[in-house]
């Protein structure tokens, strides 16, 4: 008999009706335990994730460093906007893609004993932002250092960012006003407007909790499920009479349910 209900039960597959009371029967289980899991995974990591410190600078793409613009003349200032503008993709390219700015932190804002290797790793951390059409644009700095490590990484990186637009070709004979004396496109445009004063702390610990209990509420459903499916017994009168074939004309009832009631 048992071996024809495990076949019946395979051939007529799980109903969504089945799936609910397997839920509905072991739902005080899966709470308590996913609970405590909870718990435990919210603790370790809360004490174990690291607090993330991001401070930012805010720069300027100057135009009038450059060109010499007269208040009468609009179309020549908004020639140079717009030549600032075009000229933000290489100075996001010079800051992340290149180790010129990393040379200039290492060799003259932070002396030239310190480790480059650092850099190299906080470059990871830096990013740069900027508004449609806004001459501003911010950089920042995420570690997990500590607040005055944010601080200083990103203030850094903003002057050797101004003092590098501020290079000048080794060679050629220059006039003073010549934007092509410059290195870079961006030459003698850039100003630090506000360097960081303060760092963000975050902690994404809390997402942890979260995956623990869906995570262990989904495991211990799926284990229950599967002792309910290879359950060999005959729990309904239903299931006895599509088993054998024949109708079931009285059964006893399970003394030990019937004193609960």
């Amino acid at each position: 008999m048992e071996e024809n209900a495990n076949e019946t039960t395979v051939e007529k597959g799980l109903s969504l009706i089945d799936l609910w009371i397997v839920l509905k029967k072991f739902f005080f289980q899966l709470v308590v335990i996913s609970v405590i899991v909870t718990a435990i995974v919210g603790v370790l990591a809360y004490k174990l994730v690291d607090k993330k410190y991001t401070a930012s600078a805010k720069l300027i793409i100057n135009p009038t460093n450059l060109y010499k613009v007269s208040s009468g003349s609009a179309a020549t200032a908004q020639a140079a906007n717009n030549y600032a503008l075009a000229v933000y993709p290489s100075i996001v390219d010079v800051l992340k893609s290149t180790s010129v700015v990393k040379n200039e932190i290492n060799q003259n804002i932070r002396g030239k004993d310190e480790d480059l290797t650092q850099i190299d790793k906080s470059l990871k951390g830096v990013s740069c932002s900027q508004s449609e059409n806004s001459l501003m644009f911010t950089i920042s700095y995420t570690t997990t250092t500590s607040k005055q490590a944010a601080i200083d990484t990103v203030n850094a990186y903003a002057k050797a960012l101004k003092a590098v637009s501020n290079k000048e070709k080794d060679s050629g004979n220059y006039d003073p006003d010549d934007p092509a004396k410059y290195e870079y496109p961006f030459g003698g445009m850039i100003s630090v407007i506000e360097e960081a004063k303060g760092a963000s702390v975050t902690k994404s610990w809390i997402i942890y909790p979260i995956i623990g209990f869906v995570g262990s509420f989904i495991l211990l459903y799926v284990y229950f499920l599967l002792l309910t499916i290879f359950d060999d017994s005959v729990k309904s009168k239903a299931e006895i009479e599509e088993i054998t074939g024949f109708d079931v004309i009285a059964y006893i009832e399970d003394i030990n349910e019937r004193k609960s009631k």
